[in-house]
């Protein structure tokens, strides 16, 4: 007898692909050996989705698998992440398979916030024994970017390489598991917005900081996740946004809010007074801002918000305000995706509304403001990841250009241990700075020490050719 080949809908009921069977409720179905139970949606409208223009991790190649087959559809946006986790749930926990497919080749959009909740899902199921193979997108763009964000990385760790590329308009997926981890990504984020994003103040470079951290420490003191978690900033320069997502596969916030004091009747009223200023699980470990805080700093800023966890979720934009919904299917764990728009102006007090003067210490303050003089240290050696191209040496610029937006400081940028630059990166960094901030001040804001004679003459040139040139660009 042949079996005809089932077909898993989202919704949890089975149709035979051959014979066009009514629905039915799985109960115990009959498999054959290397029967396939596929999970397909239907497309909606597609989002926006980001990647870089070349691949640097090494792709091993898609594995095949006997296992069940999670088939996700064109457009994978925030709509599908419960009906892919019920699908997933279905395949090991009803189906009884431990060797999961998850098929993402005719995928052609993506976004980061169903894709890191999947990722952390998939983390969880790990710990039980649950086993991932990732098919990569056919489509080429998203594939460099599942390669590159660390998205094929972080579900099928032993098929794909870790990914070390550099890009401009995101930070690939960083995970972390305790407050050390956490400073080293939240550092690493930061680091990022300084070298490649310009037209933001020390507001937003503040309220940015304080945001993910806030989020990623919520992680390591309430989720109760022993995987901790996962991390992913991206950049919108012509947009003037900043978004990133936090994920974790620990208790969510209704079953950790209901561990508290406070009479939460649903799963919905409890992302509620999540976002509300002084609600937390537990007063001695924190004080109940950040959530509070990054909603108030979304939605001030004209950005965007939402937390997915238990039977809830809860999302902001400006355009349709403040929503709350309850789901069918839960989330067992936390996915919180914040968009902040640094073209709006952002007066930390008064966002937060403290009631005292809030000024966070920040990773400028920390690393470059290190001590009471007005002169901010810059080792040009240390700073740059080669002193050859003008690719290098835009980060470096555009470090210094937001160093001096952000700082009343004096820059003092030390050659030490420079022995030679391109005349190209001396352009790039110096030349159009020069042109950026005009001679004045240049002059008053920019220092050079410890220059080699053969550098001085090359970054001489180099201003004085692009003042001649008289363009950016």
């Amino acid at each position: 007898m042949v079996l005809p080949r089932k077909l898993l809908t989202p919704h949890g009921t089975f149709r035979s692909r051959d014979t066009g069977d009514s629905p039915v409720a799985p109960s115990q179905p009959f498999r054959t050996p290397g029967e396939q139970v596929q999970v397909i949606a239907q497309n909606v409208q597609p989002i926006e989705s980001l990647s870089s223009q070349s691949t640097v991790a090494r792709d091993r190649g898609h594995g095949t698998s006997s296992g069940d087959t999670v088939v996700f559809p064109t457009d994978f946006n925030i709509t599908y992440l419960r009906p892919f986790l019920a699908a997933i749930y279905r395949a090991y926990h009803q189906l009884g398979y431990k060797d999961l497919v998850l098929n993402f080749s005719a995928c052609e959009r993506a976004d980061s916030a169903p894709i890191l909740g999947i990722i952390a899902y998939c983390r969880g199921l790990k710990r039980a024994g649950i086993d991932f193979t990732t098919i990569l997108p056919e489509h080429p763009y998203l594939r460099r970017l599942f390669l590159n964000s660390n998205w094929a990385y972080s579900l099928s760790p032993s098929e794909y390489s870790e990914s070390d590329f550099r890009s401009r308009t995101q930070v690939p997926v960083l995970t972390f598991t305790n407050s050390n981890e956490q400073k080293t990504v939240v550092d690493r984020v930061i680091d990022c917005i300084l070298s490649c994003v310009n037209g933001y103040s020390r507001e937003h470079l503040k309220a940015i900081e304080w945001s993910i951290n806030e989020i990623t420490d919520n992680v390591l003191m309430h989720s109760n996740c022993p995987d901790g978690g996962i991390l992913q900033l991206t950049s919108k320069q012509r947009a003037q946004l900043v978004e990133f997502v936090v994920a974790d596969s620990g208790d969510g916030i209704p079953k950790s809010l209901r561990s508290s004091r406070l009479p939460i009747s649903s799963d919905v009223e409890a992302l509620s007074r999540a976002i509300e200023q002084g609600v937390t699980r537990d007063e001695a470990v924190g004080q109940g801002n950040g959530l509070w805080g990054s909603y108030r700093i979304a939605l001030k800023s004209g950005g965007k918000f939402d937390i997915h966890s238990g039977h809830a979720t809860l999302f902001y934009t400006a355009n349709a305000g403040m929503h709350t919904r309850p789901e069918q299917v839960p989330y067992s764990g936390t996915v919180v995706h914040c968009s902040i728009n640094f073209g709006t102006r952002l007066i930390l007090d008064d966002i937060l509304g403290l009631g005292r003067k809030f000024d966070p210490i920040d990773r400028v303050e920390l690393l470059y403001e290190v001590d009471s003089s007005d002169t901010i240290p810059f080792k040009l050696k240390n700073e740059a990841e080669s002193l050859g191209s003008r690719l290098a040496g835009k980060k470096v610029r555009t470090k210094l250009q937001n160093l001096v937006s952000c700082s009343e400081c004096r820059i003092d940028v030390d050659f030490s241990e420079v022995n030679l630059i391109s005349s190209s990166f001396a352009d790039e960094v110096f030349g159009k700075l020069f042109l950026q901030l005009g001679p004045i001040d240049f002059g008053q804001r920019i220092t050079f020490s410890k220059v080699q004679s053969t550098v001085k003459l090359l970054v001489d040139k180099a201003i004085s050719q692009r003042v001649a040139f008289g363009k950016f660009d």
